[in-house]
């Protein structure tokens, strides 16, 4: 199989990993954003360990010592604080407004890497795709508002997602800026290092929290049920989502310019959607079907294009 082939595969197969997070906060709404954040961190960091012993990490990063501090960045800019965002976004719009907002990051990967003109002009037509599919949805869910509290809430779960797009944004070029500079350090290993040091982030993003919102962490009063349904809910997207998207990430990102791996994430959206109509148990919304066409047309218009390997400039 061609590199640029796999590439596409391995992208497109951490978009549908990573689509299950968008549904987390639905399975587990009897728990507050931090407790499943922690739920997921806790089996990420379980995951990360047992292939990657404590003893390995550290001397992974004895022998690299300036991996650390990228490492910190990228985990907090990518896992911590951008799954708090994203939580608080679903439960405030909900997976289709939360999940096409992250389907801007091609946009935004593009504003933020290299030469904006050129990239502008090359990516034009799947970025122009990709931007109608995100409006579509976006006045479907103005048209539907009920009333001023439902207004406010759309502002604030806009605003919250927007953050969420910023801080996925510099995750995603950073970690391919990382990766493509530093090539001897394998996927595996990398994903493992942001694994083993997204708990200690969490923990440090929970005291912080308790201190501005006054507010200690507890488990809510649920059923047995409920509680088995947020133990697999944790192991499901702190390994499959986190741990193994990680890694089918890293090796996209090692595999094709930072401007297609930025068309890669709309897939996340696409899936993101399909599950969500699937655990509503309902058909498409007509705004649904005309953006889930115009994003999948732009990725597929993207994969045709320029897939150099040039490191963001950051």
């Amino acid at each position: 199989m061609k590199s640029s082939n796999l590439g596409l595969f391995f992208g497109l197969s951490a978009g549908f990993l990573w689509s299950f997070t968008f549904l987390a906060p639905k399975a587990t709404w009897q728990f507050s954003s931090t407790e499943i954040l922690l739920g997921r961190y806790v089996a990420f960091f379980i995951i990360s360990l047992f292939f990657f012993p404590i003893k390995k990490i550290y001397n992974f990063f004895k022998e690299n010592p300036r991996f650390l501090k990228e490492a910190l960045i990228i985990t907090t800019a990518g896992f911590s604080g951008y799954y708090f965002l994203l939580i608080e976004a679903v439960r405030l719009v909900g997976v289709p407004i939360t999940s096409f907002t992250m389907g801007m990051v091609p946009v935004t990967m593009v504003l933020f890497s290299g030469d904006l003109k050129k990239n502008l002009k090359l990516f034009f037509l799947p970025l122009s795709c990709i931007v109608l599919g995100m409006l579509s949805l976006v006045i479907n869910d103005i048209l539907r508002l009920d009333s001023n509290k439902d207004l406010e809430e759309l502002i604030w779960g806009g605003l919250i997602a927007l953050s969420a797009l910023a801080s996925w944004t510099y995750y995603a070029l950073k970690n391919s800026h990382f990766l493509l500079k530093h090539p001897q350090v394998k996927s595996k290993d990398w994903a493992s290092a942001l694994g083993f040091l997204a708990l200690p982030t969490v923990i440090l993003f929970l005291i912080i929290e308790g201190i501005f919102r006054n507010k200690t962490f507890y488990l809510p009063e649920a059923s047995t049920q409920e509680v088995w349904i947020f133990i697999a809910t944790s192991l499901a997207i702190g390994v499959g989502s986190s741990w193994l998207a990680t890694i089918c990430w890293n090796l996209a990102g090692s595999l094709m310019s930072k401007e297609l791996l930025g068309q890669m994430v709309v897939s996340e959206t696409c899936f993101a959607i399909l599950l969500n109509i699937i655990y509503e148990k309902r058909f498409f919304h007509t705004a649904e079907i005309v953006a889930l066409i115009l994003l999948s047309l732009g990725v597929a218009l993207a994969a045709g294009k320029n897939r150099s390997k040039s490191i963001p400039a950051l």
